[in-house]
């Protein structure tokens, strides 16, 4: 290892891969959110009387929202800040998924599925914005393979676990399945990546991409030379495309 690797090594924050252990988590919420719901429409049909029709909107509604928004959910919070994007999401989620489970009617239901989308989108894309502030180039393509392997994961985790709920309780349990992970996520203090007092990465822009910088380490041009957000929201919305 060469001595700048080693410096930059020891200026990265140690605590990085318990970063990437509450981002997955993150992540997790919003696929299991949808998945888990499937294996509940029979009982949502029987309990709320609902028809195919409105059944049909109580799935796309969380869909629809969530992508609908990716991008602009992805660029208020490269603007705003991805941590509190992060924690706004988690918080918007746990309030539609408590009011989900206390739904009467189908339509109660699926305005709180709508909610919950919109905060799916705030949620996915600050995970991958900050993860990719947060890891070095080197460790970095490790990390969004554990990124990417939660949502194959999440697939196959929201259909077992709310048959098991279905088994035990009522409908509402399904939509509380995600409270345990949102309640890990947000107790936890996720980094900030919006700016240098905010605990950005100590790597800096290189010359070559920041030519027109008056000194080394700094832009006068951000809107040029900060493109790791954009491209991060970018790769968010492939993945939930390949995911839909």
């Amino acid at each position: 290892m060469t001595p700048d690797a080693s410096g930059i090594d020891d200026a990265l924050d140690p605590r990085r891969w318990w970063t990437l252990v509450v981002l997955c988590l993150s992540l997790l919420i919003v696929f299991v959110g949808n998945s888990s719901l499937n294996v509940a429409l029979p009982t949502l049909s029987k309990d709320l009387h609902a028809t195919n029709s409105q059944l049909q909107w109580v799935v796309a509604a969380y869909s629809l929202v969530f992508a609908g928004l990716l991008f602009t959910a992805g660029a208020l919070g490269d603007r705003f800040g991805r941590k509190g994007a992060l924690q706004l999401g988690l918080l918007v989620f746990l309030a539609g998924a408590a009011l989900a489970s206390t739904a009467n009617t189908i339509e109660q239901l699926i305005a709180c599925r709508a909610l919950m989308g919109a905060a799916a989108a705030l949620i996915m894309p600050s995970t991958l914005s900050i993860l990719v502030n947060v890891f070095p180039p080197h460790e970095r393509t490790k990390a969004i393979a554990f990124w990417a392997a939660t949502s194959g994961g999440a697939g196959a985790l929201g259909p077992i676990a709310s048959g098991f709920l279905l088994g035990h309780f009522w409908y509402g349990s399904v939509f509380l399945v995600n409270v345990p992970p949102v309640w890990s996520t947000g107790s936890s203090r996720p980094p900030s990546t919006d700016g240098p007092a905010g605990g950005r990465s100590p790597r800096s822009p290189s010359p070559s991409r920041c030519s027109h910088s008056s000194s080394p380490g700094s832009c006068s041009s951000p809107n040029r030379c900060s493109t790791s957000g954009s491209s991060a929201t970018l790769r968010s919305a492939q993945a939930a495309a390949a995911w839909s």
